[in-house]
């Protein structure tokens, strides 16, 4: 996605819970009462998804509450010369982090696209220099998972 890591995050999939561990002995209680988060940096996307059709959610920060859909649609032959993990396609940059979430992102586009907003100007101080939501850059991408694999 993009996200700097800079807020708690957690990958559900049919009753497991993965995320950063504040307090491993300390069940989280939510709307399905007390579960054991497991550790996530004990565990890869790999083993989660592992068969065509699998699915997990993907949350990142608990109060922006992006959701994310991860699902794994079908295996492809490696590219020769290519090295991995790689992105091939995608949609839009990534939101900058809070930004409010889902709401708070429609409201940043919407002033980016209206200069004579009066919070433009400081939208603009905020965001990252020439931040375009519409642009994927795949090479930026790509590098930053590459320092992921290592």
């Amino acid at each position: 996605m993009g996200w700097t890591n800079s807020h708690l995050f957690e990958f559900n999939l049919e009753g497991f819970r993965l995320g950063e561990l504040v307090d491993e002995d300390d069940p989280f209680e939510d709307d399905y009462g007390p579960s054991k988060v497991l550790d996530a940096r004990k565990t890869t996307l790999q083993e989660l998804l592992s068969g065509q059709g699998d699915q997990c959610q993907y949350i990142y920060d608990f109060g922006d509450h992006w959701v994310h859909l991860i699902e794994l649609e079908t295996f492809e032959d490696e590219i020769p010369d290519t090295k991995y993990p790689v992105c091939l396609d995608g949609e839009r940059r990534c939101p900058p982090e809070d930004c409010g979430g889902v709401h708070g992102f429609s409201e940043l586009l919407n002033v980016l696209n209206d200069k004579k907003r009066p919070e433009y100007a400081d939208y603009k101080r905020w965001l990252p220099r020439n931040y375009k939501p519409e642009i994927l850059d795949l090479s930026a991408v790509n590098k930053k998972l590459l320092k992921f694999a290592r």
